[in-house]
């Protein structure tokens, strides 16, 4: 199993929630070894795991990269002087 597809797929809500039914509710809540090892995830081929996390890692730093996704956009655009307003 690829590593990163692992974590992608332990973001998921679908894997949140079937979590959630193996939660040891106390005052901190547990999930045990044998609860957590009924949770499913599914396992494409390596080749598989590999393309998805190639492009959940593209959508990543597109959305959080700070020197070339959208927050640079964003501050770049604020840095820019608006032209061809009459004020």
């Amino acid at each position: 199993m690829n590593p990163k597809f692992v974590s992608y797929c332990m973001q998921t809500t679908s894997f949140i929630a079937d979590k959630a039914k193996y939660v040891a509710r106390t005052k901190v809540n547990t999930l045990l070894m044998n609860g957590f090892a009924k949770v499913r995830i599914p396992v494409p081929s390596l080749e598989e795991q590999a393309r998805i996390v190639a492009i959940l890692d593209q959508f990543d730093a597109l959305v959080n990269d700070l020197s070339s996704g959208l927050p640079a956009i964003a501050a770049g655009a604020n840095n820019t002087p608006i032209t061809g307003i009459d004020c």
